[in-house]
């Protein structure tokens, strides 16, 4: 989880520092030549360090974007492992118990029916062809 929070944070601040640096290039490219806003705009030449601000600024934002990308392939990665464990640690230990039984036939015992797993839902009796004749010709008594 820290990790995943670590790059959350991370890309986010560069996000939010390339959106800043951004308009700060951008205000200082409009009114860096203004009098009124800049003291001694008359020495004030835009050359390669204004350059390398823009592509510094311009260049934050995928930055931030891949480490946000990262931190949610994280999550979802995490997420993943939890889900998968959960099904094993329950689903596969459910179904070997249920097969044991049919590869080891033993006496059960009377704690073993009564601690038995139940099934999903109940299954209906399968009626025999004696138990046909019986109700057929007699009183049915198995209601």
């Amino acid at each position: 989880m820290t990790g995943t929070c670590a790059l959350l944070a991370i890309g986010s601040c560069q996000v939010v520092g390339s959106v800043l640096g951004f308009i700060a290039v951008v205000i200082f490219g409009a009114k860096g030549d203004s009098r009124d806003w800049m003291p001694g705009w008359q020495n004030n030449d835009m050359g390669w360090s204004f350059a390398l601000g823009v592509v510094g600024a311009v260049l934050l934002l995928p930055a931030g974007v891949l480490y946000l990308v990262e931190a949610r392939r994280e999550r979802y990665k995490r997420l993943n492992e939890i889900s998968n464990r959960e099904i094993s640690e329950y689903g596969d230990e459910y179904y070997q118990n249920q097969a044991s039984p049919a590869v080891l036939p033993t006496a059960p015992s009377p704690y073993q029916s009564y601690f038995a797993s139940e099934p999903s839902r109940p299954r209906r009796p399968q009626q025999s062809s004696a138990s046909n004749s019986a109700v057929q010709g007699g009183i049915q008594t198995d209601i």
